[in-house]
């Protein structure tokens, strides 16, 4: 194993290119501290441009079959990469996905791909994580290690309906145990991630209809939540022996589609209680590397509790980069075997807040929300002044602006008057005029 600094410069991390933020996001955590990256990339039917192909950082990628429509091809396609990288290395490299469907292709050809890359989650990088990649075992490994979770019931068959209709109190939610390569699920219901149901009648029918259609679900208990500080996403590095590295929080302040949708505005926040609860999570599952835990609190009970976790690169990976914790480097000095500092205070109270933003999804949200131009160039600079603090934008980079031009751009073929009365405002905000 080599072990000086220019090896640290060289050693690369192979990127599976999906979701196109995340990817974007990893690309930046890697480039802000020089560490080469190998982008493996793929298209499908009706993907739209994407906006990482125009990051500095994006170089040299190489093209594999979608796992969608043929997984046996990209899985030997990246294996012929994997020994290509063995031969120049003389070792195993590092691979990350960018979404869930990446990873379940990772996992699901681990021993394939096992001779010739790293995975993280299992202690010894050794072992697939396919079982905790299941809702509903994951949902027992923390029940059997006393970790407070929604009621979460098992629905794999016709036969499991009644159990559930009459086990669950309403109202309630279900999803697909785990994801398929597709990512189907959304895809099939408006954008969401899960589906709330009120009463008995309804749960049943939806069950019996989705497991037509070839859904294994789980049926879980739904926590409302008074406010967003009631829902809270932690951020954990856990290293060899359960040590733990980092920890970090942010909470949601909005998301699209608003229920169970994707957050696009979220900001970096302090709990020394989630911070406990997300390494008892991790060391339930023996994990090792990075994961993010989704905790909400039930007012019934006022306990926390974990609704779900994921084990890849999340959507704000880069916005966690930004603020001081940056997982991806954590991943590559342990995955290579470089020291991996650890922190005395792992969970870092930062002194003021700091924003996440999504600026192409605030600027069409509050453009619906707006009787004319006008009245949407009032509620953009608003929203800043009540919202005071430093941003870190999805696309916006003062060191990496292509990107953030191309998005501006279709914005702006799409809504030009709109993004021209608040041009000075995008140019205060994002920096665009600094060179």
């Amino acid at each position: 194993m080599r072990t000086n600094k220019n090896d640290l410069d060289r050693l690369p991390i192979v990127v599976l290119r999906s979701n196109d933020n995340c990817f974007l996001d990893v690309l930046r955590c890697c480039g802000e501290e020089k560490i080469p990256v190998i982008s493996v990339i793929y298209n499908w039917e009706r993907s739209t441009p994407w906006l990482s192909e125009k990051s500095i950082y994006f170089e040299n990628p190489i093209e594999i079959a979608s796992p969608a429509d043929n997984e046996q091809l990209a899985a030997c396609q990246l294996i012929e990469i994997g020994k290509s990288l063995f031969s120049e290395y003389k070792r195993k490299v590092l691979v990350i996905p960018s979404s869930d469907t990446t990873l379940l292709f990772l996992q699901r050809n681990f021993n394939d791909f096992k001779p010739y890359f790293i995975q993280m989650g299992h202690q010894n990088f050794e072992k697939p994580f396919l079982d905790v990649f299941s809702k509903y075992e994951f949902s027992k490994i923390l029940g059997q290690n006393k970790i407070s979770i929604p009621v979460t019931l098992p629905c794999f068959k016709v036969s499991d309906v009644e159990k559930c209709v009459s086990n669950i109190q309403y109202p309630c939610i279900y999803k697909p145990v785990t994801k398929d390569l597709t990512n189907s699920f959304p895809s099939n219901h408006n954008g969401l991630k899960a589906i709330i149901n009120y009463n008995a009648e309804e749960l049943r029918k939806n069950l019996l209809k989705e497991l037509s259609s070839g859904y294994q679900l789980i049926v879980q208990e739904y926590i409302d939540i008074r406010d967003n500080t009631d829902e809270i996403t932690a951020y954990i590095y856990i290293g060899k022996n359960l040590n733990p590295i980092w920890t970090s929080a942010q909470v949601t302040l909005k998301r699209h589609p608003e229920i169970f949708g994707t957050g696009y505005l979220g900001k970096n926040i302090n709990s020394d209680e989630i911070s406990q609860m997300s390494i008892k999570v991790a060391k339930a599952l023996n994990w090792r590397g990075f994961m993010s835990v989704e905790f909400k609190f039930d007012t019934k009970d006022s306990v926390w509790k974990v609704i779900e976790a994921n084990f890849r690169p999340w959507l704000s990976i880069y916005f966690q980069a930004a603020i001081g914790h940056n997982y991806i480097k954590d991943l590559y000095n342990d995955a290579y075997g470089f020291s991996v500092f650890c922190k005395n205070e792992f969970n870092f109270k930062l002194k003021e807040e700091f924003y996440k933003i999504n600026i192409a999804v605030l600027i069409e949200k509050l453009i619906k929300e707006s009787s004319n131009k006008i009245d949407f160039k009032n509620k953009f600079a608003k929203w800043f002044d009540e919202h005071p603090g430093k941003y870190v934008f999805s696309t916006f980079h003062k060191l990496d602006r292509e990107p953030a031009l191309f998005e501006l751009k279709m914005l702006h073929s799409k809504y030009p008057k709109y993004i021209d009365i608040i041009s000075d405002k995008l140019d205060y905000y994002l920096g665009l005029n600094n060179k």
